[in-house]
């Protein structure tokens, strides 16, 4: 799963806002920013678009009123 973002956007982001800096570009688009508050929103979803990318696939599910019993 690709997110378009990287962790150097992310690094970005936040340093833009500890230095007040109000335009940057992220996910290689330039971007202005109006509060700190929708900063800190695509800061937080960047983050979890890079956590959800990091976690291993999930296997396959059973089908439904498929039961197992171990004898």
């Amino acid at each position: 799963m690709t997110t378009g973002y990287t962790q150097a956007d992310l690094d970005k982001i936040r340093s833009a806002m500890v230095h007040g800096v109000r335009e940057i570009s992220v996910g290689g688009r330039k971007k202005v920013f109006h509060s700190l508050t929708e900063m800190q929103r695509l800061a937080d979803d960047i983050e979890a678009r890079l956590l959800a990318a990091a976690l291993p696939p999930r296997p396959p599910r059973r089908k439904s009123g498929t039961l197992m019993v171990r004898v």
